[in-house]
Order: structure tokens, then sequence, then C-alpha cells
């Protein structure tokens, strides 16, 4: 790669058909480049005054959200994928896509957030490109008919915020079948969708409160966003999901127990105006972690310190 210059690779980003963001984030999340693809599709460009951006990007009032879930996402620093409602230099509402890559300049500490934007607009139907909503094949999971996990993440950053405004209890609650691998390795992957499909109705039947969402968070992991709920109701409804998945008796080789079951981490917070989602979600991963080395099975809540370590 020698011979590439900085004007050359800027003139190679400049001429990109993606929009293209780069973030620095040694110290605070600043944009630091983006190119004219992304300014067309976004509206957004760079801010004069970066400290009164939650990432060093300016746009409209209608903006302002999207930009601080970018920021957001920029300052975990992981691997992620953003589906936004943006306005483009023409005030025109589409939806675009940001994935979001973390990178480490080769030689020295420096760190940066590398984001590409493509336009979804060709993909959603027309009726559905106006609407606040992103539309159907978005906002679902197509294996397990539950929510999509942007769709999910999306919708619990909106939680977070009202539960930090009404200081009420939001909760989320992770279930993972136990011994999922053994599983696949013996029936396949035919085998094993089927079964996660038939834990997925029975979770979303579980949970049809208005307020409640269902999700398919990682591979065989599924997720629940319950808002307004203690860990004490939490907790026992999950036992209840749990004993209904051992109840189906789906024939599982490599369970002791000879039939799926589930493992659960719960984790019921009310939210400080510090505190992001994440602390939420990682008492959450601690929890279903105990789960699982306790013997799975079963739920566990999490506690203080599960709190602390997010």
């Amino acid at each position: 790669m020698s011979g590439l210059t900085e004007p050359l690779l800027r003139a190679i980003l400049d001429s990109a058909p993606q929009g293209v963001v780069i973030f620095s984030t040694d110290d605070a999340v600043r944009a630091r480049y983006l190119n004219a693809v992304f300014t067309s599709m976004t509206g957004m460009t760079l801010a004069d005054d970066p400290s009164g951006s939650s990432c060093g990007l300016a746009g409209s009032a209608q903006d302002r959200e999207s930009i601080e879930r970018i920021g957001q996402a920029v300052r975990r620093r992981e691997p992620s994928r953003l589906v936004l409602r943006s306005y483009g230099a023409e005030a025109v509402a589409s939806w675009c896509e940001l994935s979001l890559q973390p990178l480490t300049e080769s030689g020295s500490d420096s760190q940066y957030v590398v984001g590409f934007l493509r336009d979804l607009a060709g993909r959603v139907p027309r009726q559905d490109q106006s609407g606040t909503e992103p539309p159907a094949w978005i906002r679902e999971d197509r294996l397990t008919g539950l929510a999509s996990r942007d769709f999910f993440d999306e919708v619990l950053r909106r939680e977070w915020a009202a539960s930090q405004r009404e200081s009420r209890p939001i909760g989320l609650i992770l279930i993972d079948p136990d011994y999922f691998a053994g599983y696949n390795e013996i029936f396949a992957s035919t085998g094993a969708d089927a079964c996660l499909r038939r834990v997925a109705r029975l979770v979303q039947a579980a949970y049809r409160r208005g307020s409640d969402l269902a999700c398919r968070w990682d591979g065989c992991v599924l997720a629940v966003m319950l808002a307004g709920a203690g860990a004490e109701p939490s907790t026992s409804y999950v036992n209840s999901v749990l004993a209904r998945i051992f109840e189906q008796r789906i024939h599982h080789p490599r369970s002791p127990l000879r039939y799926v079951t589930a493992s659960a981490g719960i984790a019921v917070l009310v939210p400080q105006r510090a505190q992001e989602p994440t602390v939420l979600i990682s008492a959450a991963e601690s929890a279903l972690r105990r789960a699982k080395s306790a013997g799975r099975n079963r739920a566990e809540v999490a506690g203080k310190a599960d709190f602390r370590a997010g």
C-alpha cells in the first residue's frame, strides 16, 4: 500500500459511491471527515463548534435524534449498524443504514471509528418511505418473527430516555437455549432454526403488553425489554416461560435433561441521567452467564456488582 498519499486517500473517499464519515475517539468523539455523498444523503455537515454536538456533526432540528444516536454508537467503539431516518440536503425524508467499524492507527494510539452509509430507499416500498417508523422488513427478524436487533436497540434507547425522565424501572431479559451448539450439530441448521422458532413463539406469546418488546438478540439468544416492571414480577414471569419451554418436550440428545431448556439473565434498573443502556445490557449478560454456570435451565437476576461492572 506504499505510495498512497493523504491527498490520494482523500480523493478515493470523496469519490466513494457510499457515504463515508470518520470519527476520532481519543478524547471526545468528533467527526473529522465526511464525504459529499454522506452530506447529500443526510444533510449533515461537520460542526463549526464540535463542543455543541454529541459527535461533531451538525444538522437540522429533524436530525438531532439521529446525531445523538450516532454519537452514542461511536462512543461504544464496537462494530454496529444503525437504521436512521435522514432528510438529505433537500430535506427529503428517507431511510439509511450506517455501518460503524472501530479502527486503531498502526504505529500509534490514535483511535477512530469509520462509518459507511447506504440508502435503503431501493429496498423500501414507496408507501413506507414517508413513515415515522422503519418498514416491517427492517423491524422484523425473518427467522423468528420477533423484532430485529436494530429495531430493538432503537426502541430500547427511546424507552431508556423515557425511564430516565420519569424515574421508572426498565428491564432487559436475555433468554438463551441450553446446549444449543450440540443441538445444531445433530439436527443441522434446519432443525435448529425450527427449534428456535418454537422457542421464539413461546416468548412472543408470553410478553404481550404494549410496552413489552421481544427480539432476536444474537444468534440463538432472544431478548425482552420490559418497561415499568420490577425485578420480582419479571423473575416470576421468566421462570414460567422457562418452564413452558421445557414442557414442550423438544427432544435434545445432548442435554442432560433430554429436552430443550433455556437459561435467562434478568436486569432491572431505574436509570440515572448519566447512565447509558450498555449498563443494563452488561448486567443482563452477566446474570445470564451466572445462570449458565449454575447449571442452566434457570434464571438469575443481576445484582449491584453486575451493574457496577457495566
